[in-house]
């Protein structure tokens, strides 16, 4: 084989192998349609949706579980008591409230609505439990305000935590501040504090940098659990399912690379 077709080879591999090492396109869970391709309706219990990449559970005591809330305005729950979460991401996902469980329909709640509290326990979770490993990059936060703390925990596959304190008003309540968004955007990619939705004080509001175990792998995460004080939502969960490189192609093309070069010479 001449050099320049043996470069061209070379080179050729190379992107390959940069193709395999790169991360897949990001997937975004916004709650509209599961696995399936049906569409998620207000008040639907939420558990193995979506079981191509994770389940859904809830923890503590005081709600009755994961839920679908329609966020639009207008739409199915503007007449509700909930419009601090009318915020228009269309399907977002609550802890429904645990004096409302009615079901005319088995598996939707009759009255989407979220928990304002979780007693005895005072805190309620909502747990994705990946079926492999997978980086975690965003999930939107709704309704963080008025006394209101949330707790982002990411569980590696040894065991191992990162955790996010999001701070009460890190939102805008929409009620009380109208033409404001109402969530915000956490990043579970970054070391550094975050700042809170635009228009609210920052010095006081942001969550500071994240704690986590020593060696905790932000690329091998099968568990991630975020944790309200109360009423709040979330939505917009972004992650990669195929986050680490593949080592012995590029190591296989490393290698091939110095054998040519060394016949070159």
């Amino acid at each position: 084989m001449k050099f320049g077709n043996c470069m061209k080879w070379l080179a050729g591999g190379f992107a390959m192998s940069l193709a395999v090492a790169a991360h897949a396109v990001p997937i975004t869970v916004d709650f509209s349609n599961d696995d399936n391709g049906s569409p998620m309706v207000n008040g639907q219990i939420v558990d193995t949706e979506f079981f191509t990449n994770f389940t859904v559970s809830s923890g503590g005591t005081g709600h009755a579980g994961t839920a679908i809330f329609d966020s639009s305005d207008p739409g199915p729950n503007d007449s509700g008591g909930d419009k601090d979460l009318l915020v228009n991401l269309g399907n977002i996902m609550i802890l429904q409230n645990d004096a409302l469980t009615s079901q005319t329909t088995p598996g939707i709640f009759d009255e989407p609505n979220d928990e304002a509290g979780f007693s005895p326990s005072g805190m309620g979770s909502m747990i994705f439990s990946f079926s492999q490993a997978v980086e975690l990059v965003s999930i939107d936060l709704i309704d963080i305000n008025g006394g209101i703390l949330a707790d982002v925990f990411m569980t590696d596959g040894d065991g191992r935590v990162r955790h996010y304190d999001v701070p009460s008003q890190w939102t805008h309540d929409i009620e009380a501040s109208p033409g404001t968004q109402g969530y915000n955007t956490l990043s579970l990619q970054t070391l550094l504090a975050q700042d809170p939705e635009p228009g609210v004080p920052i010095l006081t509001n942001q969550v500071p940098a994240p704690t986590q175990d020593p060696g905790f792998d932000p690329f091998n995460v099968l568990e991630l659990e975020i944790q309200f004080s109360g009423s709040a939502a979330l939505d917009n969960l972004v992650f990669e399912d195929n986050p680490i490189p593949e080592p012995a192609t590029l190591t296989l093309l490393g290698l091939g690379g110095a054998v040519l070069l060394r016949r070159r010479r």
